[in-house]
């Protein structure tokens, strides 16, 4: 980071020559580290509770406000051309963040001597002032082919063989010696005060990792298409990078890599379904070792090798545990907490059953599976009116949001078992939940409209995705930062790309039904650049029905969707990018019912002569 242009490398190189140490201990190009805890701080000064930390380093009190992190420019430049004692990197906040830049808490930092008030971090003007659209860039740039490409050298620097040593030097990378590990040993330190100056040089100097690699790290293997490399070109003319052509040209091969987000015009339904549970409304879809385990409506399989799954919507309103292969009753639990039916269930993890109930109750249990089963109340959740319809948990960030009749979503925590915040301005009762896990997006449904919040329950927008009553959808999908998928009653599965809107300017949610959005304050950030546009409607071709789950793999290159007649489609490209989906027929045929024989061809029936 520090040596950013020639002239600047030269003068650290410069200092390192004329460095002399009288305890003959190792010189450095660096005076400071590109890592410690007051840069950390001074980066997330806004948000507490590191404002709370800053102040402890900085005796209590704010620095001087020029000295402030208060513009990503003047930061750039600082660290780049005009401070040499500034060689700070970013933290990942910056990439996933965007309240690190925005002053909520209204402190107080004074006025700088433009006389400018320091409040919010002052935004290049490619970000249009918007801090989410800022760490949205930033986070396109860290994932492009060019950072893949060139991550090793980075790798080389800080964990690898370019940290310590004549490498190091050639490299313009050498630090104070004692912030590499081992460079001291301070239990030989008799004299309590070096000692103490010592940990203190250590502790606020900064520390650089372990060196894990003592060779070059090898470059990581890319296809990339030349989709691709135009959003790559895209990315560098947006953050005004300027990446040589020939690099850039470097991405293009012969064989494409598709994403459902960039090539959803190319989807395509496949021929015979994947799987089929007859008279099941399917709920349920995971992929172990190229086996589809399917289940119907009331279950919900059980992590991490789902092969026992949970059922409800009994009678007596108890909960039963199976055999997922073949059905056996292994348990049932009785005379539970919930003053009502249970009307929702999920596993947070494989020791943790949360349910939903008609008596607006969460209830987290404590699930034993080991030979004999049980079930302890480990926490009940109260805070909807109604009946909770729809629960939906996030194991990257571990909290659960809940859906009910009362027309709001609600955000628990599920480390404290906590209320976190109130989704409201649903005009009917929310149906649907998903959530993002690269981002903690989440994404709340009603029967025509679609809102996806931030993680901290603020609304990124609101679209209407079903004008007619007849067609609401029915299960939707955020698989990722710029794709939302939404299936619905006729069969229709729609895919929703996250753009710039058309003219450039901050848009309220045109096309959106802005009188079902609440006043509070989260909906002031309904003003944005970006916009949900729908770029493919898919159609079942065989009996279209309503969809009732949807499913897409980490690899991103095919869609599973599930509908209420128990069928199991895959959609995929052209090129057979879904080869890892195996068909699964089942023992009946799928139209009259009739058993096929042992040794029967499954593809086509004799009795009725269709396609199973």
């Amino acid at each position: 980071m520090g040596a950013q242009g020639e002239e600047r490398c030269e003068k650290f190189i410069e200092r390192f020559q004329m460095c002399e140490d009288p305890d003959n201990n190792a010189p450095s190009h660096y005076a400071v580290h590109y890592s410690s805890a007051m840069i950390v701080c001074a980066y997330l000064i806004r948000l507490e509770p590191f404002t709370q930390q800053y102040l402890q380093l900085q005796g209590g009190h704010f620095d001087h406000p020029d000295r402030l992190f208060q513009s990503i420019g003047s930061s750039w430049k600082s660290a780049s051309e005009q401070n040499m004692a500034d060689v700070r990197e970013l933290i990942p906040e910056f990439f996933y963040l965007p309240e690190i830049l925005t002053n909520h808490n209204k402190f107080n930092f004074g006025t700088n001597q433009k006389e400018e008030k320091v409040d919010d971090v002052i935004l290049p003007k490619w970000a249009k002032g918007d801090p989410r659209l800022f760490i949205e860039k930033n986070r396109e740039a860290l994932e492009s082919e060019y950072v893949n490409a060139n991550l090793n050298d980075w790798i080389d620097l800080i964990f690898g063989y370019k940290q310590q040593g004549e490498e190091a030097v050639k490299a313009v990378n050498t630090f104070h010696y004692l912030s590499y590990e081992g460079a001291v040993d301070i239990d030989s330190i008799e004299d309590p005060i070096q000692k103490l100056a010592t940990i203190g040089i250590i502790n606020n100097f900064g520390q650089t990792p372990r060196q894990l690699f003592k060779k070059p790290h090898p470059k990581r293997m890319e296809i990339a298409s030349n989709n691709t490399l135009l959003q790559q070109q895209q990315i560098s003319q947006d953050l005004q990078l300027n990446i040589p052509q020939n690099i850039m040209n470097n991405f293009v091969s012969l064989s494409a890599q598709y994403r459902i987000h960039t090539h959803a015009k190319s989807l395509i339904q496949s021929a015979l379904p994947i799987k089929v549970v007859p008279n099941q409304i399917i709920s349920d879809v995971k992929l172990i070792n190229e086996k589809v385990i399917v289940v119907g409506s009331s279950k919900t399989l059980i992590p991490p090798n789902f092969n026992k799954f949970m059922e409800i919507d009994y009678l007596d309103n108890s909960l039963r545990l199976f055999q997922t292969d073949n059905g056996k009753l292994l348990n049932v639990f009785e005379n539970l907490m919930h003053i009502g039916h249970i009307t929702c269930i999920t596993f947070s993890d494989q020791d943790t059953l949360i349910t939903g109930g008609s008596d607006a109750v969460i209830c987290i249990w404590k699930f034993e599976n080991s030979k004999v089963t049980n079930l302890a109340l480990k926490s009940s959740l109260r805070g909807h009116l109604k009946k909770i319809l729809v629960l939906a948990i996030s194991k990257s960030y571990n909290f659960l949001v809940s859906g009910g009749e009362d027309n709001v979503a609600i955000i628990w925590d599920l480390n404290k078992k906590k209320y976190i915040k109130t989704l409201t301005g649903h005009d009917s009762p929310v149906t649907v939940l998903a959530i993002n896990e690269n981002t903690g997006d989440i994404c709340t449904s009603t029967s025509t409209v679609l809102k996806i919040w931030s993680i901290n329950g603020d609304l990124l927008f609101s679209k209407t995705v079903s004008n007619q009553i007849s067609d609401p959808g029915r299960s939707s999908e955020v698989f990722s930062t710029v794709c939302v998928i939404t299936g619905h009653k006729k069969g229709h599965i729609k895919l929703w790309i996250k753009m710039p809107t058309s003219s450039g300017i901050m848009s309220t949610t045109s096309q959106t039904n802005i009188s079902t959005i609440s006043n509070n304050k989260s909906d002031n950030a309904l003003n944005t650049y970006m916009e949900l546009k729908l770029v493919k409607t898919l159609e079942q071709h065989t009996n279209a029905c309503a969809i009732s789950y949807l499913y897409i793999p980490s690899s991103q290159r095919y869609l599973i969707s599930g509908d209420i007649y128990g069928r199991v489609y895959s959609w995929g490209f052209p090129d057979g990018g879904n080869t890892e989906i195996h068909y699964c027929y089942g023992e009946n045929c799928f139209s009259c019912n009739s058993k096929f024989t042992v040794l029967e061809r499954k593809l086509n029936c004799r009795c009725c002569g269709g396609s199973k």
